[in-house]
């Protein structure tokens, strides 16, 4: 179940990251990632990716670049 920080959507469930329009890049992440809007109405998500170059690190993105997947295999 996702739970509400404030005004923050957590993700207790991984996710695919796929970067719009292509749809063609992905990253993988690892349960725990934040949704919030930032001082200027702009929503982002806060996540630590599993792949990539730069594998175990904190991400932010925007999430109007990019769409979510739940990735419950």
């Amino acid at each position: 179940m996702d739970q509400e920080r404030g005004m923050n959507i957590i993700l207790e469930y991984p996710i695919k990251v796929l970067f719009a329009p292509a749809l063609e890049t992905v990253l993988f992440g690892k349960p725990g990632a934040e949704v919030f809007k930032d001082e200027h109405g702009f929503q982002w998500i806060k996540f630590i990716a599993k792949n990539g170059h730069s594998a175990g690190k904190e991400h932010m993105i925007r999430t109007d670049e990019i769409v979510l997947i739940r990735d419950d295999n």
